[in-house]
């Protein structure tokens, strides 16, 4: 796959995906970033030459996407990590998933309210239907953050893009 296809195939992701928006990082509590994850060290393992290159939705390439060596993240499993990445002022959750053969770049859709996942006391939640969508603004107390982003990993819809690992190498 060329890098043109690559962006092209992201930023349509990204720009066709909802999000839920944080006025803060809502991972950070986590103490986890993305270079400390499992998931990190099986994809370096992976690749002879270090984590590959692949074009962020903002346009400054990161390891994969939007997710910078620092990025907080939440490990699901193994193979599975929620991360967060900051997009026009606000933090915004991501999901990257490795498989055999592909790696797995997945944004949150929130197609309209009545699919809101419902956030803990303390927290409130602004849905608002934009051009491209809907968007969630979450506000309240930042502890609270974090448990949220656990129950949107469990919950919440998931759009995602596949890369073949082949095209990373």
């Amino acid at each position: 796959m060329n890098t043109i296809k690559l962006i092209i195939s992201v930023f349509f992701l990204v720009s066709l995906s909802a999000c839920y928006k944080f006025e803060s990082d809502p991972l950070a509590e986590s103490g986890k970033t993305f270079e400390g994850s499992k998931l990190y060290e099986k994809i370096k393992g992976q690749f002879n030459e270090g984590v590959p290159k692949v074009p962020a939705s903002n346009g400054h390439p990161e390891p994969i996407g939007d997710i910078a060596l620092t990025s907080s993240v939440l490990e699901l499993s193994e193979n599975s990590i929620f991360y967060s990445h900051q997009q026009k002022g606000a933090w915004e959750l991501g999901m990257l998933s490795i498989a055999d053969t592909h790696a797995y770049i997945c944004n949150i859709v929130l197609l309209d309210e009545t699919q809101l996942v419902s956030p803990p006391d303390g927290l409130t939640v602004e849905v608002k239907s934009e051009q491209m969508g809907t968007s969630a603004t979450v506000n309240g107390s930042a502890n609270l953050y974090l448990r949220y982003a656990q129950k949107l990993a469990d919950e919440s819809m998931k759009t995602c893009i596949a890369i073949p690992m082949s095209s990373m190498r």
